[in-house]
């Protein structure tokens, strides 16, 4: 029993350091610090008159970009609005650990889209260099690396 409880201590401490790394690392290419700022700093964005970011480029792994130049014309959508037009409002973001993974972090962004509930969730790996990343995106039904690769 004391082992198991000793186990736990050091996973929970292990885990606690990670947060606090994560802290000080942020999206690779961004101003906005560790994930959950780069999401919420998105979304603040959208809710004014801003863009989302491009799809492709630094702040996605090399396996999302992958699929991005093979696909992303097809999308159809605007995968951070979930539509292909927006009217961000009540906007949440949370940030989650990986258990077992300090490098991976799961972002949910839960808003609506002219009034439409919507609820995302991002995922995050951290390169060798220490950035973050998007590896994928979900939604509703939906997940971004799949329809880039097996496009209707």
């Amino acid at each position: 029993m004391r082992t198991i409880g000793s186990a736990m201590v050091l996973a929970i401490a292990a885990s606690a350091a990670a947060v606090a790394a994560d802290s000080e690392t942020s999206v690779c290419g961004a101003d906005y610090g560790p994930p959950v700022d780069f999401i919420a700093a998105s979304y603040e964005r959208l809710q004014g008159s801003g863009s989302p970011p491009a799809a492709g480029g630094v702040i996605y792994t090399g396996r999302l970009n992958a699929l991005f130049d093979e696909s992303a014309d097809r999308l159809g959508f605007g995968f951070w609005v979930d539509g292909q037009d927006w009217l961000i409002d009540d906007v949440s973001v949370t940030g989650r650990d990986v258990w077992g993974r300090e490098d991976r972090r799961v972002v949910e962004a839960r808003f609506t889209n002219f009034g439409e509930p919507r609820d995302l969730r991002f995922y995050f790996d951290r390169t060798r260099e220490g950035c973050w990343q998007i590896d994928d995106v979900a939604g509703d039904g939906w997940t971004l690396s799949l329809l880039l690769k097996y496009p209707a």
